[in-house]
């Protein structure tokens, strides 16, 4: 029996767990709860306001969401291998519902600033999109509101939404004004039109889609926010896989051109890109950004600063000497020649982007100019209006106009024209849309009107007049 005594003391090492099988593989690996969660439902679960375009918008209607945090949810579900389903929530219940017991969702996304009050009790990603508050007002008082100090008096009737950051602004930094809540953060936008109110608290992301969509609006302050911000992703605390995964997704759709090709698609790439890590509202703009900010860049190699020209009325124009509107160019002359004693001055910026019309260095299309239509005003270097490339000066042009005073069939008909001859003209939301598009300026700099293509100059004369 002496063999067996190996065997037992094998026998009984093993059952006091002197041998011990490896751990399997996976639980070698990070623990990924809220992913596994996620996959195995096959679902993402994603909370979001629906009232907060371009970013967020759920159509009462048919239930369809949409927008530039939608689709981006979309696409971190996609590198999930699940689909996003969305659930609605509000402003002044997103805490709550981001925090529920059980969970309501997974993560929620939209016009959601990074805050650290928001990261004491809650995690936040990245940010992935520049922000920060403006207004609207009225198109016609563009005039009336040029800063904070305007906007907090006991005449100017304010309208904010209920439970976000918007209204804790307004309360902190307009004391004075008549602030009322609204419910509905997307109606308030018309009540400022017909209106009700005369500012809504808004943000630089949000704003230029109401004013593209409602000519009756304006922004004034849009190139110059009171605050600075980043929007992000929020979720509830103790998601720490989800939250790496959605920072690694949100890096490389920024690496890869996702995050611009989406801001584009959305109209996002035609407000200035003003990046700062956290939001603040403790120390706000008093004073918002003008032309006369600027410098332009003048042929052969010299520039001119606009704040040179303070007092003057301006018309900037973005111009070929081969397009179909080039004889526009005598009437600007007409145009300088009857109002430059009393204080018109005509800028002329030669652009090629538009079906390769401006050929021919600086100084060539100065020539051309100056023999053809015996041009006097000030012509100046050849730049690009649109895309990654455009003028810092014609991203703040399009920031405070995204959107040409000129009838829908005017526009369709452009559109018409260069759709037959294979050209190219406007491929985001307010984007110049083709050669001698026009912006008047005013005396102290603000951005008083956009005008089409086909409005020739003549039919400007009036509008200059009155500004003079």
């Amino acid at each position: 029996m002496t063999f067996l005594k190996p065997l037992i003391a094998v026998f009984l090492l093993l059952l006091a767990g002197g041998c011990v099988s490896p751990r399997p593989q996976e639980d070698a690996r990070p623990a990924r709860p809220a992913i596994a969660r996620i996959e195995a439902r096959g679902v993402l679960l994603v909370g979001s306001t629906g009232d907060y375009r371009p970013l967020t918008w759920r159509d009462p209607e048919t239930g369809r969401w949409e927008g530039f945090g939608i689709e981006v949810a979309e696409r971190i579900a996609a590198r999930l291998g699940v689909r996003a389903e969305f659930v609605q929530t509000s402003w002044p219940t997103l805490a709550a519902d981001v925090q529920a017991d059980p969970p309501v969702f997974d993560l929620a996304i939209g016009g959601i600033t990074v805050t650290d009050a928001r990261r004491e009790t809650m995690d936040m990603s990245d940010g992935y999109l520049a922000n920060g508050k403006t207004i609207l007002c009225r198109a016609e008082d563009v005039g009336r509101f040029r800063s904070l100090a305007d906007i907090d008096r006991p005449d100017v009737r304010v309208l904010v939404n209920p439970g976000g950051l918007n209204e804790a602004f307004a309360r902190e930094n307009l004391p004075h004004a008549r602030l009322a809540v609204h419910p509905r953060n997307e109606e308030i936008p018309s009540l400022v039109a017909d209106g009700t109110a005369d500012v809504m608290v808004t943000e630089i992301v949000e704003a230029p889609w109401y004013v593209r969509n409602d000519p009756r609006l304006a922004a004034p302050l849009l190139a110059e926010p009171f605050t600075h911000g980043e929007i992000g992703v929020l979720l509830r605390k103790g998601q720490d896989d989800l939250l790496a995964f959605v920072n690694a997704a949100l890096a490389e759709m920024a690496e890869d051109g996702t995050l611009d090709s989406l801001k584009a698609k959305h109209g996002l790439l035609t407000v200035t890109d003003i990046s700062t890590p956290t939001e603040t509202t403790s120390t706000p703009e008093t004073t918002a950004m003008t032309i006369h900010d600027f410098t332009a860049r003048g042929r052969n190699g010299t520039s001119l600063d606009l704040a040179t020209l303070k007092g003057k009325v301006l018309l900037v124009v973005n111009t070929a000497t081969g397009c179909g509107f080039t004889p526009q160019y005598e009437g600007l002359e007409k145009l300088y020649a009857k109002h430059h004693a009393a204080g018109l001055e005509i800028l002329d910026f030669p652009c090629d982007q538009f079906g390769h019309q401006a050929p021919g260095s600086d100084d060539e299309i100065h020539a051309f100019c100056a023999l053809k239509y015996n041009t006097s005003f000030d012509q100046l270097a050849k730049i690009e209006v649109n895309g990654p490339g455009a003028d810092p000066i014609y991203v703040f042009l399009k920031a405070a106009r995204p959107k040409d005073d000129a009838t829908d069939e005017a526009i369709a008909g452009l559109r018409d024209l260069l759709k037959k001859h294979n050209l190219a003209g406007a491929e985001a939301p307010g984007d110049i849309e083709w050669n001698f598009t026009k912006f008047l300026i005013d005396r102290d700099g603000n951005v008083v009107k956009r005008f089409h293509p086909t409005t020739t100059p003549e039919e400007i004369d009036a509008e200059i007049a009155k500004l003079l």
